[in-house]
């Protein structure tokens, strides 16, 4: 009875004999509400069946890892069971059953591997952005020269405006893939400085422009027209921003308007 492990004990015909407080809490079934019942009953259709073949042919103890069940109260668990005959060599007089919830066990390891993979990506992402970034800025430099000696009538100028502009931006990603990577890397450590807040919700924007695009949605950033800056932990931060918007992706509906907005606080003034 003080096992944390659940423990039932089911006869021969198919009933219930014992069922431990630790199983009446997994499964939401009182100990009184289970006895002298069928295991049909009582236990979730996932574990009945291999009770029903159990019954007549299970020979020695078997185990079975990760069986998701659903209790009484409508909850997802994640259980390991194991089925134990009783009884003589060739008549079995009834099952012995053990279940351990690993529920939370699961959801750790799942993090677990969700950090290691975050940090995959994070050092992928740092060595792709290094990678681009080196022939963006030969783009971006030979784009600037023919710019300066392209006459201002001529038609291929605001052509090479345009390979400026985006080189620049596609920069601008990579240098925020970098800063994120970092962050990762640097984990504990919190590098507080200057931050405009118009300048890190752009280069947010633009690195998950394909989701936005996806989406079809409009993001707006409202600003004022000065600075608005913000002494934070810049990589922390964008991590917020790109956050708050994947959420609100997520939120809206298709053609939907997310809105950014900075504003400075003096005297009581907003500005």
């Amino acid at each position: 009875e003080g096992s944390p492990i659940g423990i039932s004990l089911i006869d021969r015909e198919g009933l219930v004999r014992h069922w431990n407080s630790a199983l009446g809490d997994l499964l939401e079934i009182e100990r009184d509400q289970a006895l002298d019942r069928s295991y049909v009953d009582v236990l979730p259709r996932s574990l009945a069946g291999h009770v029903r073949s159990g019954l007549y042919t299970l020979t020695r103890p078997e185990r079975y890892y990760r069986v998701r069940i659903e209790n009484q109260a409508g909850e997802e668990r994640l259980i390991n069971m194991a089925m134990s005959p009783l009884g003589g060599p060739e008549v079995i007089d009834g099952l012995l059953l053990t279940l351990d919830d690993v529920t939370e066990q699961a959801q750790m390891e799942e993090k677990l591997i969700q950090q290691d993979r975050l940090a995959s990506v994070g050092m992928l992402a740092a060595g792709v952005a290094h990678e681009v970034n080196t022939p963006l800025t030969g783009i971006s430099s030979f784009a600037q020269i023919l710019l300066d000696e392209t006459a201002e009538d001529d038609p291929r100028r605001k052509l090479l405006e345009k390979v400026v502009k985006q080189s620049q931006r596609a920069s601008q990603i990579a240098r925020g893939l970098l800063s994120i990577s970092r962050g990762q890397e640097q984990q504990g450590e919190l590098s507080l400085g200057p931050v405009d807040l118009t300048e890190l919700a752009q280069e947010t924007i633009g690195l998950i422009g394909p989701r936005i695009r996806k989406q079809r949605a409009r993001v707006e950033v409202d600003t004022p027209d000065l600075p608005v800056v913000a002494q934070a932990d810049r990589s922390r931060l964008q991590q917020v921003v790109m956050n708050l918007l994947l959420n609100a992706l997520d939120a809206i509906l298709p053609d939907g308007e997310i809105r950014l907005r900075a504003w400075v606080e003096r005297d009581g003034m907003t500005r």
